[in-house]
């Protein structure tokens, strides 16, 4: 009988989730695990999203309205399930353990909202509606010195890393991801942190 776990890595830009998630990946698929990769929009959105945005500076544009934000939110959420549900069920007879991988995932929406242009307002939906969306078997959350995230990634000011950094940390404490680790991805070496992700994905 095959073993699905479904993790997502979640932190702000330059904690190292895209890295993280790629190491997990490598030495789990070194270990007989098949990977599968979420992602947060379907394809032909994910394609025509990507030609008028500026990866360099993810949080310029505005948020959207309310109505609209909204609107998203109801999208996102039906996507959420289905593609989730879909990987659960192309997977339910392999042999070998299977890990269903995502980053910044449901609660990212609530606490990086400007990057989706979810208004205030919508991206506090995000965040109340966490018991009714898919949540994740494990959720890693990566964290550290705020200075040494934003020079690794100079996309957001350190006060604004510092609160993304505050919220998650309360989110891990608050009971609002199930199981959790909390990894000071700045304070441990790159090996260090992918072998305690893989030691939780696994254990």
């Amino acid at each position: 009988m095959n073993r699905t776990v479904h993790v997502c890595f979640v932190g702000p830009d330059g904690a190292g989730k895209s890295t993280i998630a790629d190491g997990v990946e490598n030495a789990l698929t070194t270990n007989g695990w098949t990977i599968a990769r979420l992602n947060a929009r379907p394809p032909v959105v994910d394609v025509r999203t990507n030609q008028d945005f500026d990866f360099t500076d993810p949080h310029a544009q505005e948020p959207r309205n309310l109505a609209r934000s909204m609107t998203k939110a109801a999208g996102k959420f039906g996507y959420a399930w289905l593609r989730t549900l879909r990987a659960r069920i192309q997977h339910r007879s392999a042999g070998e353990p299977v890990l269903l991988m995502e980053e910044r995932g449901w609660l990212d929406h609530g606490v990086d909202n400007r990057r989706y242009r979810i208004h205030p307002t919508a991206a506090k939906v995000f965040l109340k509606t966490w018991r009714v969306a898919p949540k994740p078997d494990r959720t890693i959350v990566l964290t550290g010195d705020h200075d040494t995230i934003v020079r690794r990634k100079e996309e957001l000011p350190a006060p604004e890393v510092q609160r993304q950094l505050d919220l998650w940390v309360e989110l891990a404490t608050t009971g609002r991801m199930g199981s959790v680790i909390v990894l000071d991805s700045t304070s441990l070496s790159l090996d260090e942190t992918v072998a305690a992700a893989v030691d939780f994905v696994t254990g």
